[in-house]
């Protein structure tokens, strides 16, 4: 079997020790008595060092050209793990590479890892999802009111140090924080309760949460087009909402959108608008107004979400928000 770990956009490969040479997903052979799953996690931390915390059946593999060395089927397993990752095993390194820029793979890895994506891209790795957003749901208070306090301490330290500068080191209060794979990060801004600026960054992205809360509150606070630059006057009244959005599923059936939980990306050629879930709650929207408030952000007519070129996608965001301060 063979084992898919993602974070952050990137997928765990080593570099084999032994014959064929080259990069692969981690994995092995089974034991007699093990069934699939016990011998996923034990080939995985034998390799790797890391533990699976959840995994899935993703597909099976079993053209008998696949493994140059002999005829071999191997099923595929999606993970989520805690720890370290560290070369153990036959693996004589490992690494986490962008699914976009993969290096040449062993075996059929790379139609594995093919499938994988296209997968992703249609909506279909629904049980994968979940598990991000359970994880998400699952984040303990010290690791939310951290991240609220990392993207108030990003505008302060981009105030006195200008906002290129970014800091050595990040200490984590977590381990757990590390692993979170979110689809994407928004940060909202308000003084006095007025809004001052709201940026996100969308696509799968290379970097881990925490980084990704220190960015987008900067960008939030001193680069949102519609608002001037946040002034250090402001930062006693300043309150930090951030959202943290889980994988895309493609929209099916208008009925599905549930006000309040599902958030909306709509995509129509070089147009694409966003609007949070708490949007269509705050704005009192059904699923239809909730479309068409979609359509315009994205520039479009109001009806464009009927379209047949026009992509809509749902989405989930897990809300860390602080108490306006008095």
């Amino acid at each position: 079997m063979d084992i898919i770990v993602e974070r952050s956009g990137d997928v765990l490969l080593i570099e084999r020790a032994n014959p064929p040479y080259g990069y692969a997903l981690p994995g092995g052979f089974v034991d007699y008595g093990e069934s699939l799953e016990q011998a996923a996690a034990r080939e995985l931390e034998e390799e790797t060092g890391l533990q699976a915390v959840w995994m899935e059946q993703f597909k099976a593999y079993s053209d008998p050209k696949r493994d140059p060395r002999f005829h071999t089927l191997s099923v595929v397993f999606l993970a989520q793990t805690k720890g370290s990752p560290k070369a153990q095993d036959d693996a004589k390194a490992l690494g986490f590479y962008s699914l976009h820029s993969l290096p040449t793979l062993c075996f059929d890895h790379g139609q594995i890892l093919g499938d994988y994506i296209e997968a992703k891209s249609r909506g279909l790795l629904k049980a994968f999802q979940e598990c991000q957003a359970t994880r998400l749901s699952e984040m303990p208070n010290s690791a939310r009111e951290y991240l609220i306090s990392l993207a108030k301490q990003a505008i302060s330290h981009a105030l006195r140090h200008g906002t290129s500068k970014q800091p050595v080191t990040i200490d984590l209060p977590d381990e757990a924080l590390l692993y979170v794979q979110p689809y994407g990060v928004f940060v909202t801004l308000e003084v006095d309760g007025i809004l001052r600026g709201c940026i996100g960054s969308l696509d799968n992205p290379s970097k881990p949460l925490y980084e990704l809360v220190w960015s987008m509150a900067i960008q939030a606070a001193f680069f949102d087009p519609r608002f001037q630059p946040l002034d250090a006057n402001e930062l006693p009244k300043l309150t930090v909402e951030i959202s943290v959005l889980t994988p895309l599923a493609s929209l099916k059936d208008m009925t599905s959108i549930e006000i309040g939980k599902h958030g909306l990306i709509l995509e129509n050629g070089p147009r694409r608008g966003l609007l949070l879930p708490q949007v269509a709650t705050e704005l009192h929207l059904d699923p239809v107004g909730f479309l068409e408030a979609v359509s315009t952000k994205a520039g479009l007519e109001k009806d464009a979400w009927k379209a047949f070129e026009t992509k809509v996608a749902t989405f989930e965001a897990y809300i860390l928000k602080e108490e306006q301060n008095s």
